[in-house]
Protein backbone atom coordinates (compact mmCIF):
# COMPACT_ATOMS: atom_id res chain seq x y z
CA UNK A 1 0.00 0.00 0.00
CA UNK A 2 1.37 3.40 -0.99
CA UNK A 3 0.90 6.18 1.53
CA UNK A 4 -0.08 9.62 0.25
CA UNK A 5 0.62 12.69 2.35
CA UNK A 6 -1.50 15.83 2.05
CA UNK A 7 0.31 19.15 2.35
CA UNK A 8 -0.74 22.76 1.99
CA UNK A 9 1.04 24.89 -0.56
CA UNK A 10 1.75 28.62 -0.16
CA UNK A 11 -1.81 29.43 -1.23
CA UNK A 12 -3.49 27.17 1.32
CA UNK A 13 -4.42 24.63 -1.34
CA UNK A 14 -4.00 20.94 -0.63
CA UNK A 15 -1.08 19.48 -2.55
CA UNK A 16 -0.84 15.66 -2.67
CA UNK A 17 2.54 14.01 -3.06
CA UNK A 18 3.53 10.42 -2.96
CA UNK A 19 6.56 10.34 -0.70
CA UNK A 20 7.27 6.66 -1.28
CA UNK A 21 7.92 7.37 -4.95
CA UNK A 22 9.98 10.48 -4.17
CA UNK A 23 12.08 8.55 -1.67
CA UNK A 24 12.56 5.66 -4.10
CA UNK A 25 13.61 8.00 -6.90
CA UNK A 26 16.05 9.75 -4.58
CA UNK A 27 17.60 6.48 -3.50
CA UNK A 28 17.90 5.38 -7.13
CA UNK A 29 19.64 8.64 -8.09
CA UNK A 30 22.14 8.39 -5.24
CA UNK A 31 22.76 4.71 -5.99
CA UNK A 32 23.40 5.36 -9.67
CA UNK A 33 25.78 8.25 -8.92
CA UNK A 34 27.90 5.74 -7.02
CA UNK A 35 27.57 3.13 -9.79
CA UNK A 36 26.05 0.64 -7.34
CA UNK A 37 23.69 -2.07 -8.52
CA UNK A 38 20.38 -2.83 -6.87
CA UNK A 39 21.93 -6.12 -5.76
CA UNK A 40 24.73 -4.25 -4.00
CA UNK A 41 22.28 -1.92 -2.25
CA UNK A 42 20.13 -4.82 -1.12
CA UNK A 43 23.25 -6.53 0.27
CA UNK A 44 24.39 -3.34 2.03
CA UNK A 45 20.94 -2.96 3.61
CA UNK A 46 20.76 -6.65 4.52
CA UNK A 47 17.53 -7.20 2.63
CA UNK A 48 16.24 -9.15 -0.34
CA UNK A 49 16.58 -7.82 -3.87
CA UNK A 50 12.79 -7.90 -4.44
CA UNK A 51 12.26 -5.99 -1.18
CA UNK A 52 14.82 -3.38 -2.15
CA UNK A 53 13.29 -3.07 -5.62
CA UNK A 54 9.93 -2.27 -4.04
CA UNK A 55 11.55 0.60 -2.13
CA UNK A 56 13.05 2.10 -5.29
CA UNK A 57 9.73 1.77 -7.12
CA UNK A 58 7.83 3.37 -4.24
CA UNK A 59 5.68 0.29 -3.76
CA UNK A 60 6.20 0.00 -0.02
CA UNK A 61 6.21 2.21 3.03
CA UNK A 62 9.68 2.74 4.37
CA UNK A 63 10.45 2.76 8.08
CA UNK A 64 12.53 5.34 9.89
CA UNK A 65 15.11 2.69 10.76
CA UNK A 66 15.43 1.80 7.05
CA UNK A 67 15.80 5.50 6.13
CA UNK A 68 18.62 5.75 8.68
CA UNK A 69 20.37 2.69 7.19
CA UNK A 70 19.99 4.06 3.67
CA UNK A 71 21.31 7.48 4.66
CA UNK A 72 24.32 5.84 6.30
CA UNK A 73 25.15 4.02 3.05
CA UNK A 74 25.33 7.38 1.29
CA UNK A 75 27.35 8.91 4.15
CA UNK A 76 24.51 11.30 4.94
CA UNK A 77 22.61 12.16 8.07
CA UNK A 78 18.97 11.06 7.87
CA UNK A 79 17.96 14.73 7.88
CA UNK A 80 20.27 15.41 4.91
CA UNK A 81 18.80 12.45 3.05
CA UNK A 82 15.23 13.63 3.63
CA UNK A 83 16.21 17.16 2.63
CA UNK A 84 17.66 15.72 -0.58
CA UNK A 85 14.27 14.14 -1.32
CA UNK A 86 12.70 17.61 -1.14
CA UNK A 87 15.57 19.59 -2.71
CA UNK A 88 17.70 17.28 -4.88
CA UNK A 89 19.47 20.19 -6.62
CA UNK A 90 21.29 21.07 -3.38
CA UNK A 91 22.83 17.60 -3.24
CA UNK A 92 23.68 17.76 -6.94
CA UNK A 93 25.63 20.94 -6.17
CA UNK A 94 27.33 19.30 -3.17
CA UNK A 95 28.35 16.31 -5.30
CA UNK A 96 29.31 18.49 -8.28
CA UNK A 97 26.69 16.89 -10.58
CA UNK A 98 24.71 18.53 -13.38
CA UNK A 99 21.06 19.22 -12.55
Amino acid sequence: MIQTIHLLNDYGEIKMENYNIKIGNGIRMLRLVRNWTQEEMAYRLEMSLPGYGKIERGQTDISISRIIKIAMQFEMKPSEFLHFIEEPSEIYNKLGLPK
